[in-house]
């Protein structure tokens, strides 16, 4: 839209419902969402020292810091955490019960943004935010703003970016794993010349058959986890990964750099925050790495992934001080996802206690359910530590649901390491105890399983597909947020917030409507 237009509407935006000015002044001009992949609250307090002047350090102390942010569900990852952030609810409406499901129609599993009416643009994926069921900080600002406010998102994955872009963006983009090319998907109808031309000159296969993964700093700077014994050296070379080495670099945090050379193109090619309507930029950096397959991160490892985030943040956080200045600008910062622990061996490891086998489990229920109702498929799929039932075939033939589900679960609880097992069906009749309410957030009807099951602590779950073997740790996941940027005074908030507060309070800053499902209140401090 010509910028005249945009800036008439701004010096108007006084009287356009959703953008009035409040007793705070009016909506900054640029607000940019950092969200982090697996980020640790612990780790950002313990590694503090170790960070410039001009990143975490600078949010940490210059802004507000909620110590402990809740999701409301067990076990969020990438994508239902920031479907989440984005929306202000829980699975249970926004309809993202994570990256992939178990889908009943095809009887395969498939990407929480799989959708094969839109093609791909520089990717054979077929994607769009279809399945996300409420609208998202983003959409409401287009709307509230008649569409002039810019949204873009940024990121790893298309699930990620998707989500965070919403359904109204106008522009988001990815990193294609067979190609290493960053893409996009026709829903958006946007591929700029800018990132084309990046594509077509940046020969990234070349680059990364000569890199590896290696301590940024000198050893002498990896000192900041207790209980550490002396600093190793590692390295891993991206090149011997072959045809994979795309997926390998993602898997480094190398690939914050990558996702930020995008990000800053954004802002500076797509003229972000430059005048008087508010634009938001949503950025997903990741803090973890998994090359080393099974096993668990050294700690030089685990530090090096920090400081390397430390320094992509300080570059972001320069750039926009730069183009808009920090005056005008909202920068807030917050995890968005839990790690998986790799499964480990009996040998010297006396937190083990078992192995349990997802495809053993299923084939024994199928045989029970077989003996009960005849020789049928009577179990569809494992996926996520949830059983899915052959509803067709039940309805088929006649069978009370119900019934069938009691039976499997009772069958089920009988297995060596599993603690519960938690019927979606009864979590969605409203069936349960405050201790299954968590649960209960991340049942959707339209993609959950008919049983989750609950593995003991210590427990490996190993699985036959694609999944990654496990195991299982009980940590109620929370993470921090900090906030940065147009009139924050500093401060620090112990109290646990809701990740719905967020998107409540965001709402606030951008003088629009909270999104149509959201649940939150306005943070302490704004």
């Amino acid at each position: 839209m010509h910028k005249l237009l945009r800036s008439i509407l701004g010096l108007l935006s006084i009287t356009l419902p959703g953008l009035a000015t409040g007793a705070t002044g009016q909506a900054p001009r640029l607000v940019v969402g950092i969200h982090i992949d697996q980020l640790r609250a612990d780790y950002l307090e313990w590694f503090k020292d170790g960070f410039s002047e001009d990143g975490l350090k600078k949010m940490l102390q210059g802004g507000i810091v909620y110590q402990s942010v809740s999701y409301g569900i067990p076990h969020p990852d990438a994508a239902s955490a920031t479907a989440s952030l984005v929306t202000g609810t829980t699975p249970s409406r926004h309809g993202i019960i994570g990256q992939s499901w178990f889908d009943r129609k095809s009887n395969t599993v498939v990407s929480c943004v799989h959708d094969p009416e839109w093609l791909g643009n520089y990717t054979t994926t077929t994607t769009s935010p279809k399945q996300l069921m409420a609208s998202t900080l983003g959409d409401e600002l287009k709307n509230a703003t008649n569409q002039l406010a810019k949204v873009f998102s940024v990121g790893l994955s298309a699930e990620s970016s998707i989500l965070a872009g919403g359904h109204e963006a106008d522009g988001v983009f990815w990193m294609d794993d067979a190609t290493g090319q960053w893409c996009t998907s026709t829903y958006y109808n946007y591929m700029p010349w800018w990132l084309q031309q990046f594509n077509d000159q940046r020969n990234l296969s070349g680059i990364l058959d000569q890199t590896a993964w290696r301590p940024l700093l000198p050893l002498s700077r990896y000192g900041m986890l207790p209980y550490q014994t002396s600093p190793n050296l590692f390295e891993y070379w991206l090149g011997k990964y072959g045809k994979d080495k795309f997926k390998a670099y993602k898997e480094t945090p190398m690939i914050n750099e990558e996702i930020n050379r995008i990000a800053l193109k954004t802002l500076e090619q797509e003229h972000l925050g430059t005048d008087d309507i508010p634009d938001y930029l949503a950025v997903q950096f990741k803090a973890s790495g998994h090359l080393n397959e099974g096993k668990k991160l050294s700690a030089v490892e685990m530090q090096d992934i920090y400081l390397r985030l430390d320094a992509e943040v300080g570059k972001l956080i320069d750039a926009i001080d730069r183009q808009v200045g920090l005056e005008n600008a909202l920068i807030y910062l917050v995890g968005t996802g839990t790690a998986s622990n790799p499964a480990v061996e009996l040998t010297g490891n006396r937190t083990y206690h078992g192995d349990f086998y997802t495809d053993r489990c299923t084939s024994l229920l199928n045989l029970y359910l077989m003996a009960l109702y005849g020789d049928q498929p009577w179990v569809s799929g494992w996926h996520n530590k949830q059983i899915y039932l052959n509803r067709t075939l039940i309805d088929k033939q006649g069978l009370d649901l119900d019934q069938v589900t009691q039976k499997a679960a009772a069958f089920l609880g009988e297995f060596s390491g599993v603690q519960r097992v938690i019927s979606s069906r009864v979590l969605s009749a409203g069936t349960y105890d405050n201790t299954l309410i968590q649960y209960r957030n991340a049942v959707n009807p339209a993609h959950t399983g008919d049983f989750i099951l609950e593995i003991q602590p210590g427990w490996n779950i190993r699985h036959g597909g694609a999944e990654k073997d496990v195991q299982v740790r009980y940590e109620a996941y929370t993470t921090s947020l900090l906030i940065f940027g147009s009139s924050c005074t500093p401060q620090r908030f112990v109290s646990p917030v809701s990740v719905g507060d967020i998107a409540a309070t965001l709402s606030t800053v951008f003088r629009i409507r909270p999104p149509n499902a959201c649940e939150g209140s306005r943070l302490p401090g704004f």
